[in-house]
């Protein structure tokens, strides 16, 4: 890696030295959020990943007890991550607020796309959506109605499905840990495991919104990596047919296709042309895939 001058390791030095470790280079790591700075960092014992937390995110508290919790409930698919001596995972240093975990050296899964891969993913998932909200805090279930409500007709009829509903009811009032920044390049296949990194925006949320957004962002609309996803995740928590149903209305839900919007428009030259994107077909496409899937 191409190291940063000698003043940037300097300004990390204070951070570092709070979980014991001594820095030798440093180099930042992109990001598509502006507001995420985060540094790979050579140090005397290895190589680890140091994450600026954005100001807007959760609190320190709530952040320590959920990553807590996912080493209570001996959760393996994500990094380790460095405690101070005070046994906090979250360190303050001037105005800012940092996290420190092991650096997992690998490819993004959508470069390695395999069958193995993405059900090990799938089962990734399925046992971190096992793991129980420790704070027990409840969703808001207005809200959550209320985004349910913006959905294409299919999710509002899905909706009115009593049983469907049921399930969404139960998944809003009981809240599972969700990693809640699953991407492409957050999904890490590492020494032929898969890894989950980034996790300092983990909060209690819905399963079926957080696999419906994995069907998008890690697999990318390709109906053969969201088939082995789905099958992976069903090894370890099988679905019933509302299930399947709830999480295609989520992925109907407009807040999710705009990820794929997005990338639509940058690179959509002619007026006119945006129907006729690759993207935007298989995104048709993979909504045709997952409607079948579901049985609706």
């Amino acid at each position: 890696m191409e190291a940063l001058h000698h003043t940037e390791l300097e300004r990390m030095r204070p951070v570092l030295e709070r979980y014991g470790l001594v820095g030798t280079a440093v180099c930042p790591v992109t990001s598509n959020r502006p507001d995420c700075t985060a540094y790979r960092i050579h140090t005397t014992a290895g190589d680890v990943f140091l994450k600026e937390i954005p100001k807007q995110q959760v609190g320190l508290l709530s952040l320590e007890h959920r990553l807590q919790q996912l080493y209570t409930c001996s959760y393996t698919a994500m990094p380790r991550y460095h405690k101070t001596p005070a046994e906090r995972f979250v360190t303050v240093f001037g105005s800012k607020k940092y996290i420190v975990a092991d650096w997992v050296d690998g490819t993004a899964i959508s470069l390695v796309r395999t069958a193995e891969n993405y059900q090990e993913l799938g089962r990734n998932l399925a046992r971190l959506h096992q793991v129980p909200n420790p704070a027990g805090r409840k969703l808001n279930s207005a809200n959550e109605v209320r985004a349910l409500s913006l959905m294409s007709d299919e999710g509002r009829e899905l909706v009115r499905n009593s049983r469907t509903h049921q399930i969404f009811v139960n998944a809003v009032m009981n809240p599972v840990l969700t990693h809640s920044a699953l991407s492409d390049t957050n999904v890490i296949v590492a020494g032929g495991k898969v890894v989950l990194v980034n996790w300092h925006r983990v909060q209690p949320g819905c399963s079926y919104s957080e696999l419906a957004t994995a069907l998008i962002r890690t697999a990318d609309c390709n109906t053969d990596a969201m088939g082995w996803l789905l099958a992976g995740y069903e090894e370890v928590k099988p679905l019933l047919q509302p299930e399947r149903q709830l999480i295609f209305g989520f992925f109907s839900f407009p807040q999710k296709r705009r990820h794929i919007m997005r990338r639509v428009e940058r690179t959509t030259v002619q007026r006119g042309s945006f129907d006729h994107h690759p993207d935007t077909a298989r995104f048709a496409q993979a909504t045709d895939w997952l409607r079948s899937w579901s049985g609706w």
